[in-house]
């Protein structure tokens, strides 16, 4: 990935544009891959795996940099509170997705079955996938639950995010600021990037936040 990410800056380097690039990243969420024992813990990765992973990443930061020092090439973290010896010591930036408000979404759904006026269900979603990579089953159910909103419905439900997220704002505010703390200190002094990641809305038509 780091070769291949090295190709796409130099071709924008031959086209001028390289300087449009804020920050590179080798890999997404690269705590929460499946082999890092990331969603799922489809596979547990033990101290030895970890710190040839992490080697193996400072290898190719370092080759990349080397490559492009007018870049700057960050570590992405999917969760900054779930590190354990996965952060490169040679991280320019530290990139971080805190997702403070995920069960907000995921609560007041629960809470209301009425909701669901389609027919789609986990398996649907999961059928449709018959033949790729399998994800993490609550997706299934995630994808299904909200293709089977009904639009009339949306001011309600809208409605019902926010009395909750009144209720329980205390709670979401202090997760933000658990993950901030935990961020700053993963950086260790570098820069921090929040670059994704409030809550995820699996509609385009449900408009709250």
């Amino acid at each position: 990935f780091a070769i291949f990410l090295h190709y796409i800056i130099k071709e924008l380097e031959e086209r001028g544009l390289a300087d449009r690039i804020l920050v590179s990243e080798i890999f997404n969420e690269f705590n929460d891959l499946p082999f890092m024992n990331g969603f799922g813990g489809q596979w547990s990765a033990t101290k030895e795996d970890l710190a040839m992973f992490k080697k193996e990443h400072e290898e190719a930061l370092e080759f990349l940099m080397s490559e492009h020092p007018d870049q700057l090439f960050a570590y992405d973290s999917g969760d900054p509170c779930h590190e354990d010896n996965r952060i490169p010591n040679n991280m320019q930036v530290y990139n971080f997705h805190a997702y403070f408000m995920w069960d907000l979404y995921n609560e007041v759904m629960d809470e209301h079955p009425e909701w669901q006026k389609g027919c789609y269900t986990a398996d649907d979603v999961a059928n449709e996938r018959k033949g790729r990579y399998p994800i993490s089953q609550d997706w299934y159910k995630r994808v299904a639950e909200y293709n089977n909103l009904d639009d009339s419905d949306m001011p309600i439900i809208e409605q019902a995010i926010e009395e909750r997220f009144v209720r329980d704002y205390d709670k979401y505010k202090n997760e933000m600021i658990r993950k901030l703390n935990r961020a700053i200190e993963n950086a260790n002094g570098v820069p921090i990037l929040f670059a994704e990641g409030v809550s995820y809305v699996a509609s385009k038509k449900l408009l709250w936040e």
